[in-house]
């Protein structure tokens, strides 16, 4: 049997070797076969992919504050769109990237890496504007205030632009960076002074310039990774302050200055756990002149403020079991004001107190503690939960420590079938030293009065989350939170105040080609406080009822012409509401006024391929938009004060944005 069996094996090996010698390389025939798909998975070649495109948009507003939300106030401008992405032979990889780049809201960037270098430059735009018919009859010339005896209509808008240049150098274990950046921030803003001891509103300029740099190295081995970097700013302003001729300064604008950090971190990996840390310090400087000199010590020209800060923070992460993981976590925040202390003649706008006073250095530290955890009681049921314990100590101000101690949890449930539940919520309470308003801390507080940052408080917030995908094509989410904050410790000052609200989604698909969606939710914040026109007991209180609602929803439909063209359609409606009751022993009730916006906005698009690679895409955008705030005063409505009128917002905005992009 065994000899068969031989014999057998030897005719299938010989079978085999006399069937491999005709299988040679140099002996196939490859007439037939096709080659076009053959390639090299590892082999690099040039390849160039994306899109770029150029746009045409045209805005037609009622105001200036339509450019919030369309990004443009210009009739008409053309913009630049773009994602390119080139890889080299040697694994060079150039990314060139914009999103309306020409508008008035825009960026661009371009960034080229390989395995060894890299570099980036990019260009951020943005324009805020505030309120589009300001009136003032107070200009500039130069730096001076000068009162043009009439009413003229003014823009108070923010623009800001940043251009940014970094590179990089690494290895396999190793990298280098240095980022730096320069930002503009031009325009008007709303400000106030006093002239001949009466409240002015008036336009201040903006001719802010930041500038940023970053730069460091970072190490790698195995189980670790350290870093070591500096990152630093320092803030200019083109205008030191406004004055009123040769009467002097009327206010000082934002001083230059500067702020340094050293930044230290690493990380140490075991099996099951990780150590993480960081340690910075930090130092802020502002040594810009007075620039008025009424009030200041013999020989003194500016402040020499000077701030030092100490940074730790150390996390543990270790996994306990299969099911249970648990972290550990420590923070330490120091800030030393070391700015000189230095005694200031006080001067007030009715008559000269006469007195000296010293500016008051605050200092303050910051102790925290976190202990969580996350751990998996059955298939799709997790509970996570922990305590945090924040302790934090301020210098010369009223309450000098305040200690607050959380609790939080959330149980999550998605074994069951096309549903998902979360429950989660949290108790706090702050409390700490003893509350002293002194003349040193606080000289024109009643001594009954509680700020809320500083008070005692109790917390417990709880929010409720469901979804559900009754079909394959259909999803439902709903969510409902609520806060309570109790200030029961409060004579005066902020007593209680509540906030609630939910949301709530659903999206469809009922085709491959069509996409429904909606979207809604509302909130509502009610606030408390007692106050006291006598400076002793609470004799009026206040209460404070803000809401909001937003709803939309949308389409999209594709496959239309041959696959050529798809829809789209957006609708957003919002509002928000604040209603304020005053109720005194005298007045009875009575109401602040209340403030309202709200607006409705749509968009529409087509997106039509012309070619293989062109498409056309035409945008429409509305906006209905309006707003009225009973804080706002009318010019000369209010004898001896001088506003800078009703500034609320009523306007429609359209805009249309052609784009023609091709695609490489």
């Amino acid at each position: 049997m065994r000899f068969q069996l031989s014999v057998v094996a030897l005719a299938l090996a010989n079978l085999g070797m006399a069937q491999a010698a005709g299988f040679d390389l140099n002996q196939a025939n490859t007439q037939g076969v096709d080659k076009s798909r053959w390639n090299c998975s590892r082999c690099s070649v040039p390849h160039a992919s994306g899109e770029l495109g150029v746009s045409v948009v045209g805005t037609d507003a009622d105001d200036p504050r339509a450019a919030n939300r369309l990004g443009e106030e210009s009739d008409l401008v053309a913009a630049l769109q773009a994602d390119l992405l080139y890889t080299s032979k040697d694994d060079g990889r150039l990314r060139v990237q914009a999103d309306d780049l020409g508008m008035e809201t825009g960026a661009a960037e371009i960034r080229f890496d390989n395995d060894q270098v890299g570099v980036h430059a990019g260009y951020r735009s943005n324009l805020q504007v505030d309120s589009g018919h300001a009136q003032t009859r107070y200009g500039l010339s130069g730096n001076d205030l000068v009162d043009s005896g009439e009413l003229r209509t003014t823009e108070l808008s923010k623009k800001r632009e940043s251009w940014l240049l970094g590179a990089q150098y690494k290895g396999d274990h190793w990298r280098s960076f240095i980022d730096y950046e320069y930002q503009s921030k031009t325009g008007q803003q709303a400000g106030s002074t006093a002239l001949l001891k009466s409240p002015v509103n008036i336009v201040k300029p903006i001719d802010h310039t930041t500038q940023k740099l970053k730069a460091g190295a970072e190490l790698s081995g195995a189980r670790w990774l350290a870093g070591l970097s500096y990152q630093g700013s320092l803030f200019d302003n083109g205008h030191d302050a406004l004055y009123n001729g040769e009467r002097g300064a009327l206010t000082a604008l934002e001083p230059g200055n500067e702020a340094h950090q050293l930044l230290a971190s690493g990380q140490y990996r075991w099996q099951r756990s990780i150590l993480s840390g960081r340690l910075v310090k930090g130092w802020q400087y502002q040594n810009e002149d007075y620039v008025d000199t009424l009030g200041v010590p013999p020989g003194i020209t500016h402040l020499n403020g000077e701030v030092e800060t100490w940074d730790a923070n150390l996390k543990l992460t270790t996994r306990v079991s299969r099911d249970l993981r648990v972290n550990l976590k420590a923070d330490y925040r120091d800030r030393d004001n070391k700015t000189p202390v230095q005694l200031f003649s006080t001067v007030a706008y009715d008559p000269n107190s006469g007195q000296a006073t010293a500016n008051v250095p605050l200092d303050s530290g910051r102790h925290a503690y976190l202990l969580d955890g996350n751990y998996r009681l059955a298939k799709g049921l997790r509970l996570s939960g922990g305590y945090q314990r924040v302790e934090l100590e301020r210098s010369n101000t009223v309450r000098e420590q305040t200690d607050e101690d959380r609790l939080f949890a959330r149980l999550s449930y998605s074994a069951l079938a096309n549903w998902a539940f979360s429950v989660e919520g949290e108790l706090g309470r702050r409390d700490g030293s003893r509350y002293d308003a002194t003349a040193a801390t606080s000289s024109e507080d009643n001594p009954l009065l509680r700020k809320y940052h500083l008070a005692d408080r109790d917390r417990n917030q709880v929010e409720v989350k469901v979804s559900h995908t009754p079909l394959a094509n259909l999803g439902l989410e709903l969510s409902y939170r609520y806060a309570r904050d109790d200030y029961d410790a409060s004579e005066l000052g902020l007593t209680e105040s509540t906030d609630n609200g939910y949301d709530l989604s659903l999206s469809y698909h009922p085709t491959s080609n069509t996409e429904l969606y909606l979207f809604g939710g509302q909130q509502w914040i009610d606030a408390s406080q007692a106050g006291s026109q006598g400076f002793v007991s609470p004799d009026w209180l206040g209460d404070t009822e803000d809401s909001f609602s937003h709803i939309g929803g949308g389409a999209v439909y594709s496959g239309l012409i041959q696959d050529r063209l798809s829809l789209g359609l957006d609708y957003q409606y919002s509002e928000s509401q604040s209603d304020t009751q005053v109720t005194g022993p005298v007045s009875g009730q009575s109401p602040y006024g209340d403030y309202t916006a709200w607006s409705h906005n749509v968009t529409l698009y087509a997106n039509y391929r012309l070619s293989k690679r062109a498409r056309l895409r035409a945008d429409y955008r509305y906006e209905r938009y309006y707003d009225t705030d009973y804080a706002d005063v009318a010019p000369g409505a209010i004898p001896g004060l001088v506003t800078l009128g009703e500034m609320g917002a009523n306007y429609n905005a359209h805009q249309l944005m052609l784009t023609l992009s091709y695609a490489l």
